[in-house]
């Protein structure tokens, strides 16, 4: 009764009256509160007159109930049976969805970064173990929560595996298991005062084995053969000899430049810098990192595939450009691994703008911004960095003891 309620009262709350019959496959619409509906009610309807049923009766009618429940969903707009990003143009998945983090299998991220994977793997780890763990004891075999939890992790586990946005439905199924599991063994070792329980917390802490798997990740990486584990579209690690580089184009002092450039208008860039440029300039955005915004996502990426002397000039202009940002720090992320190095977004990673594009940056700057000109006007030099404060001079013996 609580989901159904809950459900259909944020719906109508956070939903306005216009579009409460919009059907979608990706929020909280229409056609998933009818389902949760019918599911919700029906588990209540079943827990009250079901009961005193055959377990087997109960689970039949549980499945059936599902069914219904996943019928309604279907019925009221079909085109979910394609998923969640059912409606999302196909186009933007090579260009850039393909590329997005959290909607990766674990095993892509594993082949990237392995230090990355094994630290979202932990918790699972750790939580299965701990599960394992508490099934020693005969008593916990009998109890049905025990099994109940057992495959909620599993399912969690799965979900995570499958994309890794859904990582902390594991993690939280895993922390009742980790907490109870901590529990027996500090009961099994005759330890319970406080000072054994904060210890137990945290060594048995998610935190704690993600920290501990990521970094032992990381050493194993680096005595495997010269095989790069780090793609340029994720954390790049360093060594003590030479650390990594720092990227700062998301930082909030690298749109200062931006922010001072006027008038305010629409900036071009690669998508995951869009809501940056929102919410440090008064600038406007043409792409940003959001599924249903395909439309901007592929005029950007057509400007900045295009060819930097050629075409993407006139494309940039008929869109209203006003801005061009580029950060070289992201010369090798996915979104130009379809670009010619003739294309604008290729010409820019080489420190090589086309004319009409007049640099408004130092050239050490992270975030590189250019103005778009007028036709026929031609570029002049970049910005010259701030000259050097002179050292004061040292004083004089004399003056020293004086």
């Amino acid at each position: 009764m609580a989901l159904a309620l809950t459900t259909a009262l944020a719906f109508a709350m956070q939903t306005p009256p216009w579009r409460w019959g919009v059907e979608a496959c990706d929020m909280l619409s229409w056609n998933l509160v009818a389902a949760v509906l019918v599911a919700g009610l029906g588990l209540a309807a079943l827990g009250r007159f079901a009961a005193g049923l055959p377990w087997m009766v109960r689970l039949g009618l549980l499945a059936g109930l599902g069914a219904v429940s996943g019928g309604v969903y279907l019925a009221l707009y079909p085109h979910c049976i394609h998923g969640f990003f059912a409606d999302v143009d196909p186009r933007i998945r090579p260009i850039w969805l393909n590329y997005v983090q959290e909607v990766r299998p674990i095993n892509v991220v594993l082949k990237r970064n392995l230090g990355d994977g094994m630290e979202r793997i932990a918790p699972w780890a750790l939580g299965g173990v701990a599960w394992l763990l508490l099934g020693v004891r005969a008593e916990s075999r009998r109890d049905f929560a025990y099994w109940l939890n057992g495959l909620c992790l599993a399912l969690g586990i799965a979900a995570a595996a499958g994309a890794i946005r859904m990582t902390g439905y594991a993690e939280w199924f895993g922390v009742p298991v980790v907490s109870a599991a901590a529990a027996e063994v500090l009961a099994w070792s005759g330890y319970r005062n406080w000072l054994a329980v904060v210890l137990a917390a945290a060594v048995a802490s998610p935190v704690t084995a993600s920290g501990i798997a990521s970094q032992t990740a990381v050493r194993i990486a680096s005595l495997l053969p010269s095989k790069s584990h780090a793609k340029p579209s994720v954390q790049v690690r360093g060594s003590k000899k030479k650390p990594a580089p720092v990227d700062r184009c998301f930082d909030i002092n690298a749109y200062e430049t931006l922010d001072d450039a006027e008038p305010a208008g629409t900036v071009l860039g690669e998508v995951d810098l869009g809501p940056f440029v929102l919410a440090n300039t008064d600038h406007s955005a043409l792409a940003g990192p959001y599924h249903r915004m395909s439309w901007g996502i592929l005029r950007a990426h057509a400007i900045l595939k295009a060819p930097a002397d050629g075409a993407s000039a006139d494309l940039a202009r008929q869109a209203g450009v006003a801005y061009v940002v580029e950060c070289r720090m992201h010369a090798g992320h996915g979104d130009r691994a379809d670009m010619a190095k003739t294309s604008l977004q290729k010409r820019l990673d080489a420190g090589q703008p086309p004319g009409w594009l007049q640099p408004l940056s130092v050239r050490t700057d992270p975030l590189q911004v250019y103005r778009v000109l007028a036709p026929g006007q031609v570029a002049g030099p970049a910005p010259a960095p701030p000259a050097k404060a002179a050292p004061p001079k040292a004083a004089s013996p004399k003056a020293a003891k004086a």
